[in-house]
């Protein structure tokens, strides 16, 4: 099951990173829906959850949509349960919430991710 969580997510991290933030001929909801299957065979992994949040994220701050911030916020947060010493998602989680205005509460995510070594 890992090495299919794994590959599910190196096809959408390969496309996300090198080209955009969509995989050929699938809408933002598909990707998230692939990535929530991979999440199904591999729930401890944190890293598919920061992914699914980065996702949410671009999706509602490209189309101004709050509640997907909020979503993405929660998939930080089950990253940083999962591993509280994961600078990606802290760092992520900053952004998302500085999306939403939470200018305190995002100072504290970033400051904590560069405690936790991001460089970003």
């Amino acid at each position: 099951y890992i090495l299919l969580g794994l590959y599910l997510i190196s096809i959408i991290s390969d496309v996300w990173i090198t080209t955009s933030p969509r995989l050929p001929d699938r809408s933002e909801l598909e990707n998230i829906n692939i990535l929530n299957k991979a999440i199904d065979l591999c729930p401890r992994d944190p890293y598919l959850r920061n992914t699914k949040g980065e996702m949410s994220f671009k999706i509602g701050f490209n189309n101004v949509d709050f509640p997907k911030i909020r979503e993405a916020i929660d998939c930080f947060d089950e990253a940083i349960d999962l591993d509280p010493n994961y600078p990606e998602a802290w760092y992520n989680k900053g952004l998302a919430l500085k999306a939403l205005g939470k200018s305190d509460v995002a100072d504290a995510a970033f400051y904590r991710s560069k405690d936790l070594g991001y460089k970003g």
